[in-house]
């Protein structure tokens, strides 16, 4: 387990600034009482030493969109995903609720 997790750039949010909240409930928007550390997907492959992905999954609870943007926007993650350096992508996707 690591102290760190995964986001669309290298970041850290202080305590108190979720870096976002599901919409209609206020879901996440306490959730960091102390500050996060985020990297971003090739940090993390850096970090833990792998050159390439097999399978890339990702649950998140709503964070799968910002992520996804930014995976997609970001020409070194697009890169990668040409060079077969992440072969799959598998996201748990979450819609946002219903207005009534």
């Amino acid at each position: 387990m690591h102290d760190w997790g995964l986001g669309g750039t290298d970041l850290v949010y202080p305590a108190g600034t979720a870096p976002w909240v599901w919409p209609g409930n206020g879901y996440g928007a306490n959730s960091n009482p102390a500050s996060w550390q985020f990297y971003a997907l090739q940090t993390v492959m850096g970090k833990l030493g792998h050159s390439q992905l097999a399978v890339f999954k990702c649950d998140i609870e709503g964070g799968e969109w910002p992520l996804l943007e930014r995976l997609l926007s970001d020409s070194r993650a697009r890169d990668m995903l040409r060079a077969g350096q992440i072969r799959q992508i598998m996201f748990e996707v979450h819609l946002l609720p219903l207005s009534e």
